[in-house]
């Protein structure tokens, strides 16, 4: 995953963009790794998946994730893993999009 070509906040200010740089979410300045891992709400997200699937850390940035974090389960486990990082992602991203461009409140 290029970081650069999420167009979060951060990156969208680099390329001339003119809005805030705060996290729909709680605030804080949105970087990629802000807002998939280390936001309050993705933390939330992400700690449910720890329950869930009994999983004895998550990661805490994209590096991270598609480093060593990944890499420790075996290849079976590794693509659930890999399905569940993906949906959990994609629902980050689609709220986050809901509220910026549609005025949803979640």
């Amino acid at each position: 995953m290029n970081k650069k070509s999420i167009l979060t906040r951060d990156v969208l200010l680099k390329k001339g963009w003119k809005g805030e740089n705060e996290c729909v979410f709680c605030g804080q300045n949105e970087s990629i790794d802000h807002l998939l891992f280390t936001c309050s709400a993705a933390s939330l997200l992400w700690n449910l998946v720890k329950c869930v699937c009994n999983l004895k850390s998550s990661p805490l940035s994209v590096n991270e994730c598609f480093g060593g974090w990944i890499n420790k389960f075996n290849k079976e486990d590794k693509k659930m893993v890999m399905i569940v990082v993906s949906a959990l992602f994609w629902a980050i991203w689609k709220s986050r999009n809901a509220i910026v461009f549609e005025r949803k409140r979640i």
